[in-house]
């Protein structure tokens, strides 16, 4: 039997009970999907782009025009995403260290308590 201010598991056990934990391993998973996807993304959405642009060319009679066929930067990229998912990764994450900081056994407190 244990005594009641005694823990029945260790700190490390209580890690995946927290909500930040989850947040943070979604946040760095999605990252990772993110990382893995992005050159297929800009390659996919660079077809898209050069094919609305053709469209809008012939809509307005300048089919005619010669295209600049170099790179060009992309419209609507991943950056937003990137952004969100990298925010909630590090907020998870400081939560988490803030979270399961150690606590200070001395049980005096921290300020200066002289009294005459």
């Amino acid at each position: 039997m244990t005594e009641p201010d005694q823990p029945d598991r260790d700190d490390s056990s209580h890690l995946a009970d927290s909500p930040w934990f989850w947040v943070c391993l979604f946040g760095g998973a999605a990252l990772l999907v993110l990382a893995y996807m992005g050159p297929k993304y800009a390659e996919r959405q660079a077809g898209i782009e050069r094919r609305y642009e053709a469209r809008h060319r012939i809509a307005a009679g300048r089919a005619q025009e010669t295209v600049d066929a170099g790179p060009r930067p992309l419209i609507v990229t991943l950056r937003p995403l990137v952004i969100i998912f990298g925010g909630l990764l590090l907020t998870g994450a400081a939560m988490l260290i803030w979270k399961h900081r150690p606590q200070s056994t001395s049980g005096a407190p921290t300020g200066d308590t002289k009294h005459p």
